[in-house]
């Protein structure tokens, strides 16, 4: 090119593409995002409301302790959704037992599972394995690690002992979802526990849902409950039986 070669220059843009544009607005926070309690009314506050009081309820549980314990028959919930126990369940904890604290969570459908959505060690779980003593149902509780050694039962009532298929005794303890019955004595049936199992001071167990658990303090649970230990009762289980 020569010295009277053109510099090339950007096009301007037309007037309106130069126009600025206008601030975005600010998007106002979901009503279940603010602050706790704020009590929104959308359709995410109606999801998010009930378990703030829940969370609130517990939270003043633990101020209760720190004040000097739970009274009789209170319970510290701590919930996502509403508690669930079944009434016979929850009447019988609070006549029974000075408090206890109920959790939900995720479904779980073994012990072993109930263990993992409560975020405890397997050893905590109480695991109740219904059991035919000479022909009467009974409740041997074992950790969520362990299975029953129908052994020690035999030698420790005297008695022939036989696991009970699920489908043969859920009927008979209503109303409690097959699978999630807790080691109670309101269900007429004795109650036999792993004596390793005692060395926890606190037991998680099902509350008669497979999304809800109770927390009993150890010492309390086995004078409440009647409960009698047996040496042995629980031998270590394999990987194929940790469903149970």
């Amino acid at each position: 090119m020569g010295k009277h070669a053109r510099t090339l220059t950007r096009a301007p843009r037309p007037a309106q593409e130069r126009l600025r544009r206008p601030p975005r607005e600010r998007l106002s926070p979901c009503p279940s995002q603010g602050r706790r309690g704020a009590g929104g009314r959308g359709a995410h506050a109606r999801g998010r409301e009930r378990p703030a009081a829940r969370l609130h309820a517990a939270g003043d549980a633990r101020e209760r302790r720190r004040a000097g314990g739970l009274e009789a028959g209170q319970c510290a919930c701590t919930a996502w959704r509403s508690p669930m126990i079944p009434s016979q369940i929850e009447n019988h904890l609070r006549e029974s037992h000075r408090g206890f604290e109920h959790h939900t969570h995720r479904t779980a459908m073994s012990a072993q599972e109930l263990a993992a959505a409560e975020h405890v060690s397997g050893h905590r779980v109480a695991k109740a394995v219904v059991v035919s003593l000479d022909g009467l149902l009974a409740f041997a509780v074992v950790a969520a690690t362990e299975r029953v050694s129908l052994a020690a039962l035999e030698e420790a009532t005297g008695r022939p002992a036989e696991l009970v298929p699920e489908s043969d005794f859920s009927p008979r303890f209503q109303p409690c979802e097959a699978g999630a019955e807790p080691p109670l004595a309101m269900f007429g049936v004795p109650i036999f526990v792993d004596e390793a199992l005692l060395q926890e001071r606190k037991l998680v167990m099902p509350a008669g849902t497979h999304e809800d658990a109770i927390v009993l303090d150890t010492s309390e649970w086995m004078r409440c409950e009647g409960v009698t230990p047996i040496a042995a009762l629980g031998v270590p289980a394999t990987r194929s039986e940790f469903g149970g």
